[in-house]
């Protein structure tokens, strides 16, 4: 009876009031979901003794913080911004989850609750903020980092949209590398050139890194040449694909790809490639132009400059080898 009555639309905010301190968990429950309680009947709740009827009050208040401004009564006002500040402050995390999630990428939320989540032990309830509040300005993500935060809320301030250089940068410093491959996933953050340069220089040893490196929209040429020199072969293709290379470092990446498709039978443990099958492989990966061909010369391997001029001008075997001399 009494629940059914909390859970009604129609009824007087006195009686909510009455019933926010109702003996049974579930009346209390259902008054704390209910939009017609007062603010300071929700303040009350705040501090109840059951979790679910926090953990439900959560939700709900957090849906009204939108309406905060519309408010007409400042001491209603104030009400509802301490009661988010208790429920970010409970000691059950689901209460706090349940509260940052719904608080997360909201705008008018109160800037001392974000805060508090945000600084949150568990990665759970900070995370979501971290990674997506626009109310965290740099000073505060500058703080948590500085203050030792884990490897997952570096990572979520790594994805943060269009992170700034500053705390780019204090990211970067901590040397975590499952949060600097995060940062450099987030293509809008912003990474000093100096500093993505010196990435490059560690990404070596570091697999995580190879693919958002070669995937950053702004690579200089420097930087391209050296991931050419040790990314796997699919992120090597992807370099060569960018259409922002200069003459010289496309060249430069191009020759890498043809050096390793020539290595390749050797580095794949196919040591039994013959130089028809080689010949064959460059020219199904639009490798065998004249470039490749000037390669194989000058290494004096003329039995794939024999197979690749075969292909490339359709002449029988016969013909090329009088061409080379060799019939």
């Amino acid at each position: 009876m009494r629940a059914d009555l909390a859970a009604r639309s129609d009824i007087r905010p006195e009686i909510l009031y009455f019933l926010a301190a109702d003996s049974s968990p579930e009346v209390r429950r259902r008054t704390a979901v209910n939009v017609r309680t007062p603010a300071q009947a929700d303040l009350m709740l705040a501090r109840d003794s059951d979790e679910t009827v926090r953990r439900d009050l959560a939700v709900k208040v957090a849906r009204l913080v939108p309406q905060l401004g519309e408010r007409d009564q400042e001491q209603a006002q104030r009400y509802v911004v301490e009661t988010l500040e208790l429920l970010a402050r409970d000691h059950a995390t689901r209460v706090r989850q349940v509260l940052a999630d719904a608080l997360h990428d909201l705008v008018d939320a109160p800037p001392s609750v974000i805060r508090r989540l945000a600084q949150d032990t568990e990665e759970i309830v900070a995370c979501p903020v971290l990674e997506f509040s626009p109310l965290l300005a740099d000073r505060d993500l500058l703080d948590i980092i500085g203050e030792g935060c884990a490897s997952g809320k570096l990572k979520a301030i790594s994805r943060r949209g269009g992170l700034g250089e500053t705390v780019a940068d204090a990211i970067i410093g901590t040397e975590d590398r499952d949060a600097i491959a995060a940062l450099l996933v987030n293509d809008s953050a912003q990474i000093r050139e100096e500093t993505l340069d010196s990435l490059v220089d560690q990404a070596r040893d570091v697999k995580s890194w190879h693919e958002p490196l070669v995937g950053r929209s702004r690579l200089s040429p420097g930087m391209v040449r050296k991931l050419a020199a040790f990314v796997a072969d699919n992120l090597l293709r992807k370099l060569q694909g960018r259409e922002e290379l200069d003459r010289e470092t496309a060249k430069r990446v191009a020759e890498e790809v043809r050096r390793r498709l020539a290595d390749g039978a050797k580095a794949d443990g196919g040591a039994n490639e013959t130089p028809k099958d080689l010949a064959q492989r460059l020219q199904d990966t639009g490798q065998l132009d004249d470039e490749a061909l000037l390669q194989a010369l000058a290494r004096g391997d003329r039995a794939l400059v024999r197979e690749a001029l075969v292909l490339r001008t359709g002449m029988d075997e016969a013909t090329v080898d009088r061409i080379l001399g060799a019939g």
